[in-house]
């Protein structure tokens, strides 16, 4: 947290802020107890597979228990940026996050509206009041 506060926070929005200290949370929660130079590449993996398969704290509505790749993805970002701060200031060696393999984003096929869902969509918002200035 001292380099998201020192080194990070003063350049990003505050939106950003608190996207990595949400990433912090799952990372002090699985790796923050061990030594910064004792931490390893397969610690790393570990920990990103787990996310994957029981990352949540919560299970979702439709059973998931894992985060999504993209979420491991962005806290893989955070992770690396941490260390390599760590390797710049020589506190440690390398960057153990960069050998990891990260989950691969399966991409949803989109659905898009054929002609007649679109007619019913806008007869729909017509009688809406709220819509009618933009109509």
């Amino acid at each position: 947290e001292k380099w998201l506060n020192d080194y990070k926070k003063p350049f990003i929005r505050e939106g950003t802020y608190i996207g990595y200290m949400n990433a912090i949370k799952h990372i002090n929660e699985h790796i923050g107890k061990k030594q910064l130079n004792r931490i390893k590449t397969e610690d790393i993996q570990v920990f990103y597979n787990n996310l994957v398969e029981n990352g949540r704290k919560n299970q979702s509505k439709d059973g998931v228990k894992g985060l999504s790749a993209n979420y491991v993805r962005k806290i893989h970002i955070v992770l690396q940026e941490a260390l390599e701060y760590a390797v710049n200031e020589r506190i440690i060696p390398s960057n153990p996050a960069k050998s990891t393999i990260l989950p691969r984003i399966i991409k949803k096929e989109k659905k898009v509206m054929v002609e007649k869902e679109v007619e019913k969509f806008i007869e729909a918002i017509d009688k809406l009041p709220e819509w009618k200035d933009l109509s």
